[in-house]
């Protein structure tokens, strides 16, 4: 008596889907194990059950079903014949589109590119009296921070104090 039990071969040995060597084993195994002697009468009874159950098909209607094929055979060929037009009229779009954008481009006037030194300057003169009331500017190289240098005389007022 073997010790290993065909638990997932039974199914298939008794719908007949295993080779001749393994059908020989499970059968012998069946023949000398009560308990899946026993699994295999309670699945052949199962699968009898769900073959009496199952619905019957119904039949094939040859006819319809060749004419329904070549319906939509002769639907899929169709569109290739005419789609080779199609993208034409984006291509022109899109040509139309490149010449319009390169003629207002052309057209824009040439500026000379600003003077970063003279910016700088004309920023500077529309806060020189902000500069001017300050005697401590005298002695700095940068402005950069106008807020600080603004709030220069809260802080002069604040620490004489």
């Amino acid at each position: 008596m073997a010790t290993r039990h065909p638990d997932t071969a039974i199914i298939p040995y008794l719908r007949g889907d295993l080779d001749e060597a393994e059908r020989a084993r499970v059968g012998e195994h069946l023949a000398a194990c009560a308990e899946c002697r026993r699994a295999s009468e309670s699945f052949h009874d199962l699968l009898e059950d769900l073959a009496a159950s199952a619905p019957v098909p119904p039949p094939v209607d040859w006819m319809r079903y060749r004419g329904e094929l070549r319906a939509k055979l002769a639907a899929h060929a169709e569109p290739r014949r005419r789609s080779w037009w199609q993208p034409v009229p984006v291509l022109a779009s899109a040509a139309l589109a490149g010449v319009l954008i390169f003629l207002a481009v052309g057209n824009l006037p040439r500026s000379k590119p600003a003077d970063l030194a003279a910016v700088e300057e004309a920023m500077l003169g529309h806060r020189l009296e902000l500069v001017q009331s300050q005697p401590l500017l005298e002695r700095l190289d940068l402005f950069e921070d106008l807020e600080v240098i603004r709030n220069l005389g809260a802080l002069e007022a604040s620490q004489d104090g």
